[in-house]
């Protein structure tokens, strides 16, 4: 795997967003989020410079999700590229003003296995493996994350452990749950079913690296179930306002992050009330 992290306008603290390549031949490109100019030509200049040296050529473009610091260079580079975008169905109605060419819908539960022997195929290909050497082999299981966005994916190599996490966990900054296209049951779901996975390395889609990340997982839910805990108590003394809610719920946070963390609680509230708690 190959990781490019590029500039984006994504919300600080961070200021990039990874793009990844997968495979060892016939490769896949991940979540290309920069849209200036300059970035989408370098990362065009790497790949060119993969292919030649590492003999990895990008059949595919796979999406984590819709939001524009994932797919800010995903019209440029399929233009240059000439291969298809792939992403969850729920992901494609977002990106249609960009008029992409889109390949079969990546699902839940799919298995893709990368043959460097595959030289001649038009990509990633469906298949066991068998009869090769595991390091010169992935097996990606596609994953349906929603939560912070409806279409969200995660990718998980079944063999080695990592994980693609998109924007389920970050290097740097928060995740931001937004309605209606955020949801929290489903975020906290799927946190819970990454934590499950017992990955040995997280890829996000922003900042570093994350080793070991079971317990990253179990941390960023049981922190938003703290937070929803507070929510409860306010909503109980009488607050009914998510902004209203700010002194109490978010007192930790500065006042630039509030827009955000107004969002933050209106996603609580809207599980709480789905739960027959705010009744």
């Amino acid at each position: 795997m190959l990781l490019f992290p590029l500039p984006t306008p994504t919300l600080p603290p961070a200021t990039h967003t990874n793009a990844y390549v997968l495979g060892y031949g016939d490769c896949v490109l991940v979540d290309p989020g920069s849209p200036y100019e300059k970035e989408i030509l370098r990362l065009a200049e790497a790949l060119e410079a993969a292919e030649e040296r590492l003999g990895r050529v990008v059949r595919e473009i796979w999406l984590t999700h819709h939001h524009p610091d994932h797919v800010g260079g995903v019209a440029a580079l399929q233009a240059r590229l000439g291969v298809p975008v792939r992403a969850h169905a729920a992901t494609r109605p977002h990106l249609e003003d960009l008029a992409l060419d889109f390949g079969e819908d990546l699902a839940d539960g799919d298995l893709i296995d990368f043959c460097p022997l595959a030289r001649d195929a038009t990509g990633p290909r469906l298949s066991s493996g068998a009869g090769r050497p595991p390091e010169t082999t992935m097996e990606i299981e596609v994953l349906h994350t929603p939560g912070h966005a409806r279409g969200h994916l995660c990718f998980f190599e079944r063999r080695q452990g990592w994980l693609i996490g998109g924007d389920m966990v970050s290097g740097v900054g928060m995740i931001v749950i937004d309605p209606p296209e955020g949801d929290m049951t489903d975020y906290l779901e799927s946190l819970e079913r990454l934590e499950a996975l017992g990955a040995t390395t997280l890829f996000p889609g922003h900042g570093p690296t994350l080793l070991r990340p079971t317990g990253k997982f179990r941390e960023y839910r049981e922190h938003r179930l703290w937070r929803e805990g507070k929510i409860l108590d306010a909503w109980r003394q009488g607050t009914r306002e998510p902004a209203d809610m700010l002194p109490t719920v978010y007192a930790d946070v500065p006042p630039i992050a509030h827009p955000l963390a107004v969002r933050q609680i209106l996603a609580h509230l809207e599980r709480l009330r789905s739960q027959g708690k705010l009744d």
